[in-house]
């Protein structure tokens, strides 16, 4: 099978190390075994969505190299075939119609570690009123995910919730529409961070109606120099802002490599040498760590090795 992946950012922020590390692996995986790379705008949330990061994105992914097979998808073109799927899950029993109030749900949720619709095995065929569509997720057993990363990961059943896939207003949520764009793109690898493995196990309901079976590699996160899970505080620069100060495509691509995977511990690895001996399993579990003076010593390297012409085609 020619392996499809795909990197999904929402356009609400810049492009960070963070996602250019996840596009990067997603890009190596496929180029290295003769695949293709798509990019999927998740834009649904027109609250939120900015032109700028849209830009942000598409420019700092092609600046670093990272061109994306086929057309870009904006998820907000898809709407109607999420909605016509989610339907289909109705009308099969796979969803199901809950008309629960938000004073209910409060009230519910306060006595209820786990909450679960009253309207989960009820008929609503007379039913009047607003309603949302939620899932109807297994609550018996147990869900493995073979993660190309993680390794063998299982969760309890009773541990998932009938989340909403459809919202009061018509709208569908990111867990429906992410999981029908992978099936209708045909994506054979979700490689993302491992803050979406519990957004995995809740759409494997999904993927099972589509029959759709993607492959999992759920990347360790990147932590900041304290070991901490990087956050708004930490003020991390967006790849435009490292072309402005002076870095090169090359040195970041090294640096994003060595954030988590390895090669015979080299630390110097151009994006051919990735290409020739990238591996998901060689992707290590542990968080990495953002390390500044590595990647000052790493375009140093690269610059050092440019001649005078190179450099002038990189600073005009």
């Amino acid at each position: 099978m020619t392996p499809i992946t795909r990197f999904a950012p929402s356009p609400t922020g810049l492009l960070h190390l963070g996602g250019a590390r996840t596009a990067l692996f997603n890009f190596v995986y496929a180029k290295s075994n003769k695949g293709k790379f798509k990019l999927r705008i998740e834009d649904t949330d027109k609250s939120r969505n900015s032109s700028e990061s849209v830009k942000s994105i598409i420019n700092g992914l092609n600046w670093l190299g990272l061109n994306n097979d086929d057309e870009i998808i904006y998820q907000n073109h898809q709407i109607n075939e999420h909605i016509k799927i989610a339907n289909k899950m109705l009308s099969d029993g796979f969803a199901y119609k809950c008309f629960h109030t938000e004073k209910e749900l409060t009230l519910k949720k306060k006595d209820n570690k786990k909450f679960r619709s009253e309207w989960r095995d009820k008929k609503d065929d007379k039913k009047k009123g607003k309603f949302c569509i939620r899932i109807k997720s297994p609550i018996d057993g147990n869900s493995l995910i073979h993660d190309k990363i993680q390794g063998i990961v299982k969760v309890d059943n009773k541990e998932l919730d009938d989340f909403i896939i459809v919202r009061e207003n018509g709208s569908p949520t990111f867990l429906l529409s992410s999981a029908v764009d992978d099936f209708l793109m045909l994506i054979t690898h979700i490689i993302r961070g491992d803050d979406h493995l519990t957004n995995s196990f809740r759409q494997l309901a999904i993927f099972k109606f589509l029959k759709h079976s993607p492959t999992f590699a759920h990347l360790p996160l990147i932590h900041n120099e304290k070991n901490e899970k990087l956050s708004k505080r930490d003020n991390v620069q967006s790849i435009e802002e490292f072309k402005k100060e002076g870095y090169l495509p090359e040195s970041l691509i090294n640096y994003l490599l060595r954030l988590g995977w390895s090669y015979k511990n080299n630390e110097i690895i151009s994006i051919k040498d990735a290409l020739n001996n990238f591996s998901l399993e060689k992707i290590g579990k542990s968080p990495s760590k953002i390390d500044h003076k590595k990647l000052f010593f790493l375009n140093n390297f690269y610059i050092k090795n440019k001649n005078d012409e190179e450099l002038y085609d990189k600073i005009s």
